[in-house]
């Protein structure tokens, strides 16, 4: 009598139908927090997400979201994603019967399609606890542990033994019109395609809409210790930009990795909100080592500083780094080339939505697996740990790469294209050649020029630096 009671009851298409949009970016929302933090999905079996993609159709039947998590260097599970406010799953509702064809879709496909270093899964997302998804999450567990579909309907239909026998009566009565209008001879009968869905399917019951938004209060504690200030308000505010991310990708069935992921929050994470990968902390030093090979001010026995007047040539520099495109600054020898360059990713100049990471390419090993091996990790996985907007790698002396650090010098320009890094290259006129035509690409130019040379050896100032120490700048990491 209960279950002609919900046959008959009627819902608003809203609520059985596409879930709302607040929903779908709320769960997203989620997911992404997981996906940046390294938070365990049980989905996933308590792995955290690799990959997070939004409104993935036409690749997938059940495609409001799209999650991944890596089991090893060479397989992978992935959870497809149907968010639905709150499916009646009765053999009348019209909505729901839509959403339980798209599942079978799926889970055909996954069964002919599927690879053997990925298993699929597929789940329904509804707010809050519902009844028919606990009955539903109920069922499942019993067919994941059943060996064939014969077997699980009996056990399920043993008297007195589950509650849930009423609910998979109309699951299997939802699935045989489903597959009536796949129409798909070779599908299997409909209690052996609702063993084989139920085997694949997980509910998430998330608590993320008003009434009920204790999980969606949650993600303020787990952001707060990686959100730019450790307080409440500015966790709200992370939390609150992700959300707006999470919708934002779902209007554009757009994707997200870790790293994408960090570089669209740049401004509203903490620099060390993560672990960095083996090889960061090499770069850091080759970056300081570069900085510190520079003489960007001199100060003498009298604690007096002499600083070359240039400012009209730092302002065209400045606007020359920030142009679209790569970079080649070249000059004569003792001009002042490196100076100019480092004076202008101090962080008065950078600003908050640029980084810049500076080696010298002869503090470098000259061969590519030299540099991997004193790096450990891959360059161009370094290179994404900056997240700024504009991103640049500056290599001083490139003039090396006409001599023997010429793969050197390409793997470092492949590396950084591949990262979205802009390349800076600072070389003598003489080299210049060599290094623009290993950067290949369209390539601007900025001459230096004699104004901000260094002096000349024998000339007053020469003898006032000639008695003085190099006092560097720190480094910028941003």
């Amino acid at each position: 009598m209960a279950e002609k009671t919900e046959e008959t009851r009627s819902a608003s298409p809203y609520s059985t139908g596409g879930g709302g949009t607040r929903l779908e970016h709320r769960l997203g929302a989620v997911f992404l927090v997981r996906l940046f933090t390294g938070g365990a999905v049980l989905e996933l079996d308590d792995r955290p997400p690799g990959r997070v993609a939004f409104q993935q159709s036409p690749s997938t039947s059940v495609d409001d979201l799209v999650v991944t998590a890596s089991l090893s260097a060479t397989s992978s599970t992935r959870l497809d994603i149907a968010v639905r406010r709150s499916p009646k799953f009765i053999r009348s509702d019209r909505k729901t019967k839509e959403l339980v064809t798209a599942l079978v879709r799926a889970d055909l496909e996954a069964e002919r399609t599927g690879q053997s270093y990925e298993e699929r899964r597929l789940a329904v997302a509804v707010s809050g606890p519902q009844k028919h998804a606990q009955e539903l999450a109920e069922l499942a567990v019993v067919a994941r542990g059943q060996s064939t579909a014969e077997e699980f309907v009996e056990l399920v239909r043993m008297p007195r033994k589950f509650a849930t026998k009423g609910r998979l009566d109309h699951l299997i009565d939802m699935v045989a019109a489903a597959l009536i209008e796949i129409g798909d001879d070779d599908a299997g009968t409909a209690e052996h395609r609702s063993w084989s869905l139920l085997r694949r399917l997980w509910t998430l019951q998330v608590e993320l809409e008003p009434g009920h938004e204790d999980g969606w209060t949650r993600l303020v504690d787990d952001l707060r210790t990686t959100a730019l200030e450790p307080s409440h308000e500015a966790a709200i505010a992370l939390r609150d930009r992700i959300e707006q991310l999470s919708g934002e990708f779902a209007r554009i069935g757009g994707a997200l990795d870790a790293q994408a992921l960090r570089q669209r929050l740049h401004g509203h994470i903490r620099s060390d909100a993560h672990v960095p990968p083996a090889g960061w902390s090499t770069v850091r030093a080759l970056d300081q080592q570069a900085r510190m090979a520079v003489a960007r001010s001199v100060v003498g026995t009298e604690a007096t500083s002499l600083t070359l007047p240039r400012r009209a040539v730092r302002d065209e520099l400045s606007t020359a780094l920030r142009a679209d495109g790569d970079l080649i600054v070249k000059g004569d020898s003792g001009v002042g080339k490196s100076a100019l360059v480092l004076d202008a990713l101090e962080p008065g100049e950078l600003g908050d939505g640029r980084q810049a990471i500076a080696v010298n390419l002869r503090h470098l090993p000259t061969r590519q697996l030299e540099l991997l091996a004193l790096l450990s990790t891959p360059l161009e996985q370094l290179f994404s740990e900056l997240t700024a907007p504009d991103r640049l790698l500056v290599i001083d002396s490139a003039e090396a790469a006409a001599e023997d650090h010429g793969e050197t010098f390409s793997h470092l320009v492949r590396s950084a294209r591949t990262a979205g890094l802009k390349v800076v290259a600072i070389a003598t006129t003489e080299g210049a050649g060599v290094a623009a035509q290993l950067m290949g690409q369209s390539l601007r130019e900025f001459v230096g020029t004699g104004a901000g040379r260094v002096p000349a050896a024998g000339s007053r100032a020469a003898a006032h630096r000639d008695r003085v120490q190099v006092q560097p700048r720190a480094p910028v990491l941003g």
